[in-house]
């Protein structure tokens, strides 16, 4: 619906995440449309600590300016 911002979720554990997802998609998404097309890019599963890592490092920054507010560089 564009109504909130979009921020990444990452699901740990795809096993155990994945019935919901499969909920979501079949009936929010497809039968109702109550969710946005896309909006399945918005989250990303990660089965190994390494993995949830990986991915937040290469996200991008809304606020990469204040980074470093405190002093610390």
């Amino acid at each position: 619906t564009e109504k909130a911002k979009k921020i990444p979720v990452i699901f740990f554990d795809s096993d155990y995440w994945m019935p919901m997802i499969d909920y979501l998609e079949a009936t929010l998404l497809k039968k109702y449309k109550t969710i946005s097309p896309g909006d399945e890019k918005l989250y990303t599963f990660a089965d190994t600590v390494d993995e949830v890592m990986g991915i937040i490092e290469t996200m991008p920054r809304e606020n990469s300016d204040h980074d470093h507010e405190d002093g610390d560089e």
